[in-house]
């Protein structure tokens, strides 16, 4: 009798694309295959601009990390940490796909007078929320 031993699929990073959708939306979509199944990772901000506000929406994209095996994912908010003339509703969103590689940042940040929140959508393999800034 032979045995044969059936190796768990390892979730790989397949691709990400950057999506402008011109002053509504702005997205990153990571997809990751794990065998024959695909799902994604999506952060997407509000980038409609309004008065009295700054907000930035990017990414590092680290050499290796498409083709890297997906680890998870962490979302961080806090205020933001260089004050300035709206410091008291300054806020930061970091979401850290971590990878078998370096991981992949996406930072979120508005600077507003308390009036022009902005909506950032997280959706990941453990995640389906939408944070204020």
């Amino acid at each position: 009798m032979t045995s044969t031993s059936i190796q768990p699929s390892i979730p790989i990073i397949t691709h990400v694309e950057h999506i402008d959708d011109e002053h509504k939306w702005e997205e990153y979509k990571i997809t990751v295959t794990n065998g024959t199944k695909q799902f994604y990772l999506i952060c997407k901000m509000d980038t409609t601009s309004q008065c009295c506000e700054q907000f930035y929406f990017g990414a590092t994209i680290p050499d290796g990390f498409i083709g890297s095996a997906y680890v998870g994912t962490t979302v961080v908010v806090n205020r933001a940490s260089v004050p300035d003339d709206y410091d008291d509703y300054a806020r930061e969103l970091y979401v850290t796909i971590h990878t078998s590689s370096l991981p992949m940042v996406i930072t979120c940040t508005n600077r507003h007078n308390g009036y022009y929140v902005h909506d950032v959508y997280v959706k990941t393999d453990t995640i389906d929320t939408y944070y204020k800034l």
